[in-house]
């Protein structure tokens, strides 16, 4: 027989005022001395994976992955340094694992570095990796990313060559293609679109974004006039693109952070520069649930103490807010399962000191709190009523779905329908709904469930803020679950 929960809810109103989020909670991990984040991303259901270095005392750097959970605690990590030097430089999510890549002198054969790529399963464990370098040079992989189609793609410097490496879901290469070879030039992000990939690089010291076919071909490409360098580039489903970096000089400063917006095209439509008396840096982009951009980067002072920057833009180019947090560098961001940012790089006020391993969390802009207001349910069923406080500090007007789930005795995730349930979020406003029903029929087995409401872009399957409860329902049931009552 199946059965039903059916949650019944009305429009909800949230609120906002315009302020950054403040820190959540930090993690430090590993005992090195210099240890750098060089990339954080969300891992599917919760929690993220950390790609970097740490030089665990050895004088030499070794590659470090590391999953963590939704809080930051440390679920486990891969430490690889062999006899040289390994470096991990990016690690993102596949359907069953992880795709890393980076540089390895230890394994090289060679006296200079090779690039790696590998594939990774849930747990950490190799699946396969590949070397790719020339006998003299020092070779890299910057950033590699799944294709929709199938296999990955692949980005960095070979053979004094910036290089695009097609690679397959086993780790062969289907095509490759170089830019113009030279110190100077290198690529540092690739994002897979339709039809083919975008690419951020630096170009003869220059800040440039390239279109390229999914053959390898390429199609366009965007040079700034100042010297500088992209570091990231992402781009819509319209077709717009965004990327950051920096220029230099820019009224006589080394560094000036650069964000701006393309056309389909390739044409500049805004651009963001912050020219203030410091060197910034804007390292790395992430759209948000709430169709917005959050960027990470970094500030340097004349003394060289460095502050991390997160700024939050909409898509005119307009600044909403800017979160500053002294004593070291963001050189990624994203958002979490739960609405919340993270960002990671670097912790240590100077670049003289001593560097650690670090994880940092926001709170959500949008906070959702929810509870029953009994939370046991008899064997015949009955309709549960449960309160909901939401509040946020968005600064915008914002239109959001919300939407449920609940997690059965059994394991099961079962979505309820919202009938198209959409809100706005009010800047300046608090919503409180002290009883929203919810009806748990008699058929339902007994035991702990667990309710999950989303609030964010349920096609995208994006949260600005999440908050759930639990009930019992037919009997007393074990310890825990008699403490989870009595919360």
């Amino acid at each position: 027989m199946r059965w039903f929960v059916y949650p019944l809810f009305v429009l909800l109103t949230v609120t906002a005022f315009a302020q950054p989020p403040a820190v959540l909670w930090n993690h430090s991990y590993g005992d090195g001395t210099s240890e750098e984040v060089h990339s954080v991303r969300p891992v599917p259901g919760g929690g993220f994976i950390l790609a970097g270095v740490t030089d665990e005392g050895s004088g030499y750097t070794a590659a470090w992955l590391l999953r963590a959970d939704e809080d930051g605690e440390e679920l486990w990590s891969s430490v690889n340094g062999g006899e040289l030097a390994n470096a991990v430089y990016y690690a993102e999510p596949t359907e069953n694992g992880f795709i890393q890549c980076g540089s390895t002198w230890s394994y090289s054969g060679n006296d200079s570095w090779d690039a790696y790529i590998g594939l990774l399963n849930a747990d950490g464990s190799p699946e396969w990796q590949r070397l790719f370098g020339s006998a003299t040079r020092n070779d890299w992989f910057n950033c590699a990313r799944v294709v929709p189609d199938g296999g990955y793609i692949a980005c960095g410097y070979l053979a004094n060559q910036p290089s695009l490496w097609r690679i397959g879901p086993q780790g062969s290469v289907y095509w490759v293609r170089n830019q113009r070879e030279g110190e100077q030039n290198d690529f540092t992000f690739v994002e897979p679109v339709t039809d083919g990939f975008l690419a951020a690089m630096v170009d003869s010291s220059r800040f440039a974004v390239l279109r390229i076919e999914s053959n390898g071909d390429f199609r366009w490409r965007y040079l700034d006039d100042e010297i500088g360098a992209a570091e990231c580039v992402r781009a819509r489903d319209d077709g717009s693109i965004f990327a950051c970096g920096y220029r230099e000089p820019v009224g006589g400063m080394n560094r000036a952070w650069l964000v701006m917006r393309l056309s389909a095209d390739g044409v500049p439509e805004w651009t963001d520069i912050i020219d203030d008396p410091a060197a910034q840096t804007a390292e790395d982009l992430w759209f948000t649930a709430d169709d917005k951009l959050i960027v990470g980067g970094w500030s340097q002072q004349p003394d060289g103490s460095v502050d991390r920057w997160l700024i939050k833009y909409d898509l005119d180019g307009n600044r909403l807010w800017q979160f500053t947090l002294p004593g070291g560098r963001a050189n990624s961001v994203a958002q979490a399962w739960d609405g919340s940012y993270v960002f990671a790089g670097t912790h240590g006020s100077t670049p003289h000191e001593s560097v650690d391993f670090r994880l940092f969390k926001t709170t959500p802009e949008v906070s959702v709190n929810v509870a029953p207001l009994w939370n046991t349910v008899p064997p015949q069923g009955q309709v549960l009523l449960f309160s909901a406080d939401l509040s946020n500090i968005l600064t915008e007007l914002t239109s959001a779905d919300v939407w449920v789930r609940v997690t059965t005795p059994g394991g099961l995730s079962v979505p309820m329908s919202m009938h198209d349930l959409s809100v706005t979020l009010q800047p300046g406003s608090t919503y409180s709904r002290p009883s929203t029903p919810l009806f748990v029929p008699g058929p339902a087995p007994g035991g702990v469930y667990t309710v999950i409401v989303y609030i964010g872009n349920q096609d995208e399957d994006q949260h600005l803020g999440v908050g759930s409860f639990r009930f019992f329902k037919n009997g007393q049931g074990t310890q825990d679950q008699q403490e989870t009552r009595s919360r």
